[in-house]
């Protein structure tokens, strides 16, 4: 499935950064400056493209204050484990050389992780040299067992249920896919929402 490209398509200009919550930037991000440099360097690699997990911007509640913790231009892409053991550390690199220092009004280099501050990265500028940028490449599966501790090899049982944090199933379900050619969509759907029977025992 491809999602085509709604707000952005060779019109970022008429999209102020007030305008700009986290989902438009990264989807902005995606199909202006990650895209053009997949089909270039991998062409034809199948791969999804989204943007999940933690953040204010994946849930939709992003703010000015909220842009001083991981907030910036980025995403993940999602690759079928083979072509992740063939590709991942090329794709990376070449992002990091090829992307543009800044995009939608924003530096596209992020810091390093602040270990003082559980990790946190924040947008840094700079002039020359490769971004430290925040296009992630995994798996889906790595994603899932990441957020879940869940093996997608093995079916989904109902007491697995009642070991996902409802947060943690926000990770998978919230935030946005902008294109998806490896099954990613039909995975949020597994944990779209509470079988019957584990929704009557939580209310219960």
């Amino acid at each position: 499935m491809t999602t085509s490209p709604s707000i952005f398509q060779n019109d970022l200009a008429r999209y102020s950064v007030a305008t700009l919550n986290g989902i438009q930037l990264s989807e902005g991000f995606y199909w202006e400056a990650v895209r053009p440099l997949l089909d270039q360097y991998f062409p034809g690699l199948a791969h999804a493209a989204a943007l999940l997990g933690n953040g204010s911007e994946v849930l939709g509640y992003d703010d000015t204050t909220s842009t001083d913790h991981h907030w910036g231009p980025r995403v993940q892409l999602f690759l079928r484990p083979g072509d992740y053991d063939t590709s991942a550390a090329q794709l990376h690199a070449m992002l990091a050389e090829r992307l543009p220092k800044r995009f939608g009004g924003y530096p596209t280099n992020f810091s390093e992780p602040d270990q003082r501050d559980h990790g946190v990265q924040r947008l840094q500028e700079i002039e020359e040299g490769p971004v430290n940028h925040r296009v992630e490449v995994l798996t889906p599966a790595a994603f899932v067992w990441q957020q879940l501790n869940f093996d997608l090899a093995q079916p989904l049982q109902l007491l697995d249920w009642l070991t996902f944090p409802e947060q943690k199933l926000l990770t998978i379900t919230a935030g946005a896919v902008f294109h998806d050619a490896v099954g990613l969509i039909d995975i949020r759907r597994l944990f779209a929402y509470y079988p019957e029977d584990i929704w009557l025992y939580l209310l219960a």
